[in-house]
């Protein structure tokens, strides 16, 4: 049995690029997905089209979110720019363009192709993804001592042993703050 030092929820955009960040940082990564693939919600944007990101700068990126949302997003929008990105989905094969309103789909015009590419660089990178999983994570608490297993209440327990748990779309930071996490920890246990 692999022990996964770092557990995603979700492999949404957000949890798939903190995988990706935890993976190529050398950390063993487990993606848990409650539905049967990844990026739903990628494949839904932009009218299916992916509005992958916005032709601005960070900071006036960050402000069209209002004094709560640029607080939130200045710091990973400086780790990750939005030019920064369209320049990491080139390398990824999925060129961009510009559109009216400061946005930035993919050439091809199809969302599949980013959720593709962040999924196969992703795996590639050693994370492992796991789908139509029944984990649900109902509660955190301490442990004393070394970090155990994770429950779920199906009864059917994650065996892993991780240094961090990171929730995708609760985003704070990973590695030089790329990639979103919610929790980054030792000692504790999901019961």
């Amino acid at each position: 049995m692999v022990a996964h030092e770092v557990i995603v929820v979700g492999a949404g955009a957000a949890g798939l690029m903190a995988a990706l960040e935890a993976a190529l940082g050398g950390a063993r990564v487990l993606v848990i997905e409650k539905t049967p693939r990844a990026g739903t919600k990628i494949l839904a944007s932009g009218g299916t089209r992916c509005n992958l990101t916005t032709t601005l700068e960070p900071r006036l990126a960050a402000r069209l979110f209002g004094k709560q949302g640029e607080r939130f997003l200045r710091g990973p929008f400086q780790a990750l720019s939005p030019q920064a990105l369209r320049q990491s989905f080139s390398e990824w094969g999925v060129p961009t363009m510009t559109a009216p309103l400061e946005k930035v789909f993919p050439v091809s015009g199809r969302a599949r192709d980013v959720r593709d590419a962040l999924l196969r660089v992703t795996t590639a990178a050693g994370a492992e993804v796991r789908y139509d999983t029944p984990y649900r994570i109902s509660l955190l608490r301490k442990m004393a001592g070394p970090p155990g297993p994770f429950s779920a209440p199906t009864a059917r327990s994650l065996r892993a042993r991780p240094s961090s748990l990171l929730q995708g779309a609760r985003a704070i930071h990973v590695r030089e703050q790329r990639g979103m996490a919610m929790a980054g920890f030792r000692g504790w246990a999901c019961r």
